[in-house]
């Protein structure tokens, strides 16, 4: 996953550094005799319009595809199991098994909002947790408040 973004990140910048080729430099061509019709100003362009371009879209093309990577995660909010490596959700009722290969501590008994990447199917559910994203306390409590 990694190699793909730093991949990614390099197309980016091979694609941002191609938009100052098309640019020379600002003097906008050079005379071959030294010599100019008078009152001619050859035209000269800036490389900052090339360069604001040039970030602007590597800036919005890297922002769109973080927000897609972090919306095709799965988020869930549900009670963990008495062991701590089940997850019960409070959308389907459905059982998850629990893995983390960040490390994501989830305490056994709490009401949890968790993403992560679903892995399996419909009878041999899975979740890898990769962020905790809110722990609302004890499942009983919350039961008992009416949530």
């Amino acid at each position: 996953m990694v190699t793909r973004f730093f991949a990614l990140m390099t197309v980016l910048a091979v694609c941002t550094l191609s938009a100052f080729a098309q640019y020379g430099g600002g003097t906008g061509g050079g005379t071959t005799g030294g010599t100019t019709a008078p009152g001619y100003t050859p035209r000269t362009y800036s490389s900052k319009a090339a360069i604001i371009g040039g970030v602007a879209g590597g800036a919005a093309l890297a922002g769109g595809l973080l927000l897609w990577h972090a919306h095709k995660r799965a988020t869930l909010v549900g009670c963990v199991g008495p062991n701590g490596s089940t997850l019960m959700s409070e959308k389907n009722n459905q059982t998850y098994s629990i893995t983390s290969e960040k490390g994501v501590d989830l305490k056994p008994g709490d009401r949890v909002k968790v993403s992560g990447k679903k892995i399996g199917n419909h009878s041999d559910l899975a979740l890898d947790v990769d962020h905790l994203r809110k722990d609302y306390g004890s499942c009983q409590q919350q039961a008992s408040l009416g949530h």
